[in-house]
């Protein structure tokens, strides 16, 4: 789960690029890849019950809105907007990244490793 997570904010770090350069078909190319970096994260996260997967899951959720909006904005040319947009979710995915690490390890110090895939999840917290 970490993983993608981190691959979710250097895709909104690289996304952030192309919109400060202004470029419409990087633009919702990487926007592309967000999206389904996201889906990624939420099919992963869909039977997971805990807390901290429940939060997760949720900030999935409004990512995809965020997403869509970023792409209304790069395709009007709302380039200030866009980059506001892709902020709003890169300071998402930082905050979850952050409650990912501070929950990775379970009480007795072990980490806690994930179904599938060989991600590391946070499961029966």
């Amino acid at each position: 789960m970490l993983e993608l997570e981190n691959q979710l904010l250097s895709q909104t770090k690289a996304e952030a690029e192309s919109i400060s350069k202004r470029s419409a078909r990087t633009g919702r190319n990487g926007i592309a890849d967000m999206c389904d970096t996201i889906r990624d994260i939420q099919a992963t996260l869909e039977s997971r019950s805990d807390d901290v997967c429940v939060t997760v899951r949720e900030q999935a959720d409004g990512r995809v809105k965020l997403t869509r909006q970023a792409a209304a904005h790069v395709d009007n040319g709302e380039w200030d907007h866009a980059a506001e947009t892709i902020r709003e979710i890169q300071a998402i995915v930082e905050r979850d990244i952050e409650l990912l690490e501070s929950r990775l390890t379970d009480t007795d110090g072990e980490i806690i490793l994930g179904e599938g895939v060989g991600l590391t999840c946070l499961v029966n917290m």
